[in-house]
């Protein structure tokens, strides 16, 4: 079974990793930021467990329980924004649009300006078709310009002599994992812009900690790990990919990434790694802001970018990873079928067929496959008998959805493919499930009460073979659940991630302009 997270990213995924915004260097954010009392790590304790329960009900439809949860949250931080937004998504997913909406115009007066967070949020898509959603998002991003000025900066080099010296790299990772813990703890209370200063404050501590820990005596081994390290480390400056990095987090990353190089020349692999993260900021330096536009050139500047890793470090799996991640920002603009995903998919096809990562990586890559090769030619009977033909898919909308009753992935995409069935359904949309269950475990019939049971009123293909199924073979899944979704000419529009979810939503009002 793949497994995946949620697509119920809530504010409380910001406490993981530090999102990129905030003030200069981590310093007081300006009269623009929201005020919120300063809280104690107990309180912050006591608001991490109330978030993470609620997380968890929602994870479990138990919505009531969860919304419980965070109001009990928002009693010991009343004036947070971020909790008012995880409220609203509680009170959205029991159909309280009207109290939904009131709290996410509060969490907006608060400062709430995490735009992609409400976009990737499934309990929240009616309010986003609210036709005063355009206003409310406009004021996000007045709150976005607020608290992060042009002028903000990340990364600060601080004195290494004012660091505390550790006789081991394990005693100074433990000591800065403990601080940057309680810096990230504010994110569940406070919008990023203004949380992660506090975050920046313990990163620009923790490098210089490093730099004075590398002026002893190492081993080239000792070496090579403290190094890997503060490359680890500049990373966390930036978290979210959807805003343009911030110039000194770009300028950061090059430099520890360059002297990483240099130190460490001949071990591909390692190197290969800080090639890739120095690309990858450089892009992301310049990649525009959620929802916004971008050009040919920017798009052809990022995949040469990328596809120098490969071409620098052939063969190492951060080669690999670039041209995914070559073939992930295409699409995100473009669709799974552009023809700029053909060079890099062929280099993927051609050199890392035999790769060890291949396989954790197959998802993604068969998606383009896919797009690009069409949809393999192959037969299938349903639970009445009735043949369909792969080759013979056309005049309808269709989408093949290999699943299985004990994959929970699919369990919870399941709500969503029964409300689009309802909506479009009508217009021509045709879903096929084909069942990856084991005859052993559950019977033809089990399966049909289940799906009964499940309003899973669209034709089921169950042939018992489970993973030697011909079909999981022709269109080679190895995880599940693994959507593809096919025009009315029978073309691969989209499958796997790009076919679940707010995704396949979104293709499907491509599709049906018309509804």
């Amino acid at each position: 079974m793949r497994s995946r997270p949620t697509t119920l990213i809530l504010a409380l995924a910001a406490a993981i990793l530090p999102l990129g915004c905030g003030d200069e260097g981590g310093e007081t954010t300006r009269a623009a930021a929201p005020g919120i009392p300063e809280l104690s790590i107990e309180q912050l304790d006591q608001i991490e467990g109330k978030m993470r329960a609620g997380v968890t009900a929602l994870q479990n439809d138990q919505v009531e329980l969860a919304l419980e949860y965070f109001e009990e949250a928002q009693r010991t931080a009343p004036e947070s924004a971020m909790i008012r937004y995880n409220r609203a998504v509680a009170q959205a997913m029991l159909g309280q649009e009207e109290e939904a909406w009131s709290l996410l115009e509060e969490a907006v007066d608060g400062g709430f300006h995490d735009i992609r967070m409400l976009e990737h949020t499934d309990g929240l898509a009616p309010l986003l078709e609210e036709a005063e959603w355009p206003i409310l998002e406009s004021r996000m991003r007045e709150n976005w310009q607020a608290l992060r000025p042009p002028e903000t900066i990340s990364y600060r080099q601080l004195d290494p002599a004012g660091q505390p010296a550790f006789e081991t790299l394990s005693a100074l990772v433990d000591h800065y994992t403990q601080k940057l813990r309680g810096a990230t703890r504010w994110h569940m209370v406070s919008p990023s812009a203004v949380a992660t200063p506090r975050v920046w404050n313990v990163l620009n501590a923790k490098m210089a900690g490093l730099e004075r820990y590398r002026q002893k005596q190492l081993s080239d081994e000792e070496r090579l790990a403290a190094d890997s390290e503060l490359l680890k480390t500049v990373i966390l400056y930036e978290g979210n990919t959807d805003t343009p990095w911030l110039t000194s987090t770009v300028e950061a990353i090059s430099r520890v990434a360059d002297a990483f190089i240099e130190d460490h020349a001949g071990d591909d692999e390692s190197c290969a790694q800080a090639a890739y993260v120095r690309a990858r900021a450089h892009w992301l330096g310049k990649r525009p802001s959620h929802g916004l536009p971008i050009t040919d050139e920017l798009l052809q500047e990022s995949v040469d970018l990328m596809r120098e890793v490969h071409q620098t470090y052939p063969g190492t799996l951060m080669g690999l990873l670039s041209l995914v991640e070559v073939m992930e920002t295409i699409s995100s603009y473009k669709g799974i079928g552009d023809e700029m995903i053909r060079e890099p998919l062929g280099i993927v096809r051609a050199e890392y067929a035999d790769h060890p990562a291949m396989r954790q990586f197959n998802y993604k890559i068969q998606a383009y496959v896919l797009a690009a090769d069409g949809l393999p030619d192959f037969s299938l009977t349903d639970l009445d008998g009735k043949a369909w033909h792969t080759a013979e898919m056309n005049g309808r909308v269709t989408l093949l959805d290999f699943w299985a009753t004990w994959c929970a992935p699919c369990r919870q995409e399941l709500p969503n493919l029964v409300e689009l069935y309802k909506e479009y359904g009508a217009q021509g949309f045709q879903i096929l499930g084909i069942s990856l269950d084991d005859p052993r475990r559950l019977s033809e019939s089990e399966l049909k009460g289940w799906a009964k049971d499940n309003e899973m009123t669209w034709p089921l293909v169950y042939d018992g073979k489970a993973w030697q199924s011909p079909a999981v073979k022709a269109c080679n899944v190895t995880g599940i659940p693994f959507p593809i979704l096919l025009d009315r000419e029978g073309k691969v529009v989209a499958a796997g991630e790009s076919a679940a979810g707010p995704n396949l939503r979104r293709a499907l009002k491509r599709l049906f302009p018309e509804s």
